[in-house]
């Protein structure tokens, strides 16, 4: 075992957790202190809110029969000024995500960030990480792909939260494919029966909707984007992995999560 030295000269045990959450707390301080300050930044000179604000206008054009894409995305070869908040963002989700953008055009607004951030802090403690899995969850956090998309309210951090939902339930896993981009990150929680019900259930919820899917078709058809688009996203959505992946090893996979195999049993 190795050890450190102490005021009588000799060597004691290195106690590694603790040094790991004084590490852990130390970067969230610092990370804490940077979001602050670019979030105040966002707010004098920016637009935040500005990917919230854009899906519920898709949803409240939907509800009022004027169509849940605007019309200079249907009608052919559009430019996407990504990284421009000064300009309003294009809508790009398929038509199944107004089962997530419809209900939020009655709700507060402070409910897009309370929910998903809530829920998705609450099951990174249940997935019971490792500390250095925490100081690299905090690493993630500090990340500018990772802070803007928060600052903007833009739906991957339902994705966030659906993922880690995933890898504590199964079925919630699912609902990351409202980003098809993130598809990869859906699979948390496979293949369990719950998230196999749960995606049959979205296929079916799809086939209501498919004369709307050759409308997103042509959407991205006509778009400026290049497939990894998605790709600066990835970060965010590694945080439910990295906790899923260093947590407590002592688990099982049931037909309807992950989880706590009993004292004395093996995992396998």
């Amino acid at each position: 075992m190795r050890t450190i030295g102490d005021s009588s000269g000799r060597w004691g045990p290195i106690r590694w957790r603790r040094v790991w959450w004084t590490v852990t707390a130390a970067a969230a301080v610092i990370v804490g202190i940077i979001t602050v300050q670019k979030l105040a930044y966002a707010v004098a000179y920016l637009d935040p809110g500005i990917d919230y604000e854009t899906v519920m206008r898709g949803a409240r054009g939907w509800l009022s029969g004027d169509g849940f894409y605007p019309a200079d995305q249907l009608t052919g070869a559009w430019v996407y000024h990504q990284g421009e908040p000064a300009f309003l963002p294009p809508i790009l989700y398929p038509p199944d995500a107004l089962l997530l953008f419809v209900p939020f055009t009655y709700l507060p607004a402070f409910l897009w960030w309370a929910v998903p951030i809530g829920f998705t802090s609450w099951a990174l403690v249940q997935l019971q990480p490792h500390p250095a899995a925490w100081l690299g969850i905090i690493l993630l956090l500090g990340l500018p792909e990772s802070r803007e998309p928060i600052f903007w309210g833009n739906p991957v951090i339902w994705a966030v939260a659906a993922e880690a939902g995933g890898f504590l339930y199964g079925w919630p896993g699912v609902l990351v494919l409202i980003k098809p981009t993130l598809a990869p990150f859906a699979l948390a929680g496979a293949p369990s029966r719950s998230w196999l019900i749960a995606l049959g259930a979205l296929v079916l919820v799809n086939l209501a909707l498919l004369p709307m899917w050759f409308q997103w078709v042509t959407v991205i058809q006509g778009s400026s984007l290049s497939a990894d688009y998605s790709f600066s996203q990835y970060p965010l959505m590694a945080i439910p992995l990295v906790a899923w992946l260093a947590g407590d090893r002592r688990r099982r996979r049931s037909g309807r999560a992950w989880v706590r195999a009993p004292e004395g049993r093996s995992s396998n």
